[in-house]
């Protein structure tokens, strides 16, 4: 019998990663300056700190959840709660108007974000860069599917709301150079070298975020993010990621989709795949707390995936809704048996 497909997606920010990393490209312009040599593509004028942003955005997504209706308890429902998070798309588009008014990225090229990146991830506040547990070899399991699979390959997809692809690549880019450093390249397997290096392109895995626009010219960004959509705009939301899942998945035939996210902005990528893992650190960090609270409030179960078994329905009902399913590291995933599907 001819394998299907096999699709897996994953989350950045807290999934691939071990916390959120908005904050540490926000402070990039910042540490670009304290370097020897400071790229001369930035203005003059140091940008606001981004607490200013960040406190905006807080303060509007309150006024917003405050005002919306029907309010967390009487969302039982997924609909409901897919209804709440593509909501949220005027104040995730207003707080992307603000970042781009005040030129916090202006002159910034990819370069300098690699550089960024593996400046951050060797010093203490940037160890939540560091990849989780498992994460090359989960992949390599895609790219081993494909060799065995022929046609019906696996496929890769790194999904995220994230202001930048580059950024993304910089980071996984950043966490290979650290894994070879520590173990002479036995854990990533692939070699690296150069400072735009990509470890996600060396292990076949495609992109699907946002990007500063003019990020790769040598003048750097003018600060603006590209609208993904156009008119309709970018990849924000909850929604959105469906959106870019499908997407991704058109063409493919079907098959076997796994989808990997730790947040409530996750949730309907969850859903919409044939299998949704959601990624939990041995303490819960607050958006992975929110997640699991939403969960229970809609009545989507979530086991451990170490009592998923071979040959096991991913649909697995509870109350009409589908199961879903979590874990501590892609390490655990992958031995679970979820990657290989219900009898591929």
């Amino acid at each position: 019998m001819r394998p299907h497909p096999l699709t897996l997606f994953l989350d950045f920010d807290g999934t691939l990663t071990h916390t959120d990393t908005i904050t540490h490209l926000a402070s990039i312009p910042t540490l670009l300056r304290t370097l020897p040599s400071p790229p001369p593509s930035l203005p003059a004028n140091p940008p606001p700190p981004f607490s200013h942003f960040t406190s905006a955005y807080l303060s509007a997504l309150h006024t917003h959840a405050s005002s919306y209706h029907p309010p967390p308890s009487l969302r039982t429902t997924l609909p409901l709660e897919l209804a709440y998070q593509a909501s949220l798309r005027g104040v995730e588009e207003a707080s992307i108007s603000r970042i781009e008014a005040s030129g916090l990225f202006k002159g910034v090229r990819t370069r300098d974000l690699y550089r960024g990146a593996r400046a951050l991830i060797t010093r203490e506040e940037g160890k939540g860069l560091l990849p989780r547990e498992g994460f090359v070899p989960l992949v390599g399991r895609v790219r081993n599917f494909t060799a065995q699979a022929g046609e019906a390959h696996g496929a890769g997809f790194v999904v995220s709301v994230n202001w930048s692809r580059a950024w993304i690549r910089a980071v996984c880019a950043a966490q290979g150079a650290w894994q070879n450093g520590r173990d002479g390249g036995e854990e990533i397997g692939v070699d690296g070298e150069g400072e735009d290096w990509d470890l996600l392109e060396a292990l076949g895995v495609g992109v699907v975020a946002n990007e500063l626009l003019g990020v790769e010219r040598e003048e750097g960004s003018g600060g603006v993010l590209e609208r993904r959509w156009g008119k309709e705009g970018g990849l924000w939301t909850a929604g959105d990621k469906v959106r870019a899942l499908r997407e991704c998945l058109e063409g493919r035939g079907g098959g076997w989709s796994v989808y990997v996210g730790d947040g409530v902005g996750d949730l309907g990528a969850l859903m919409e795949c044939d299998v949704g893992v959601c990624m939990r650190g041995e303490e819960m960090e607050r958006g992975q707390r929110e997640l699991e609270d939403v969960l229970e409030r809609i009545g989507v179960g979530c086991e451990w995936v170490g009592k998923w078994r071979e040959g096991m329905k991913a649909e697995t009902e509870r109350g009409g809704v589908k199961q879903l399913w979590w874990a501590r590291d892609f390490r655990e995933i992958l031995d679970s048996g979820i990657m290989d599907g219900p009898g591929i």
